[in-house]
C-alpha cells in the first residue's frame, strides 16, 4: 500500500515539473 501511494506522488511531481518546463519554454519563446 504504502509504495503504491509512493508511485502516486512521484508521477504527480513528475507531471507537476514537466508542467513548469513546458510553462519555461513558452516564456522563451
Amino acid at each position: 500500500m504504502l509504495l503504491k501511494s509512493q508511485i502516486e506522488d512521484s508521477s504527480k511531481e513528475t507531471s507537476r515539473l514537466a508542467e513548469e518546463e513546458n510553462k519555461q519554454l513558452r516564456q522563451e519563446i
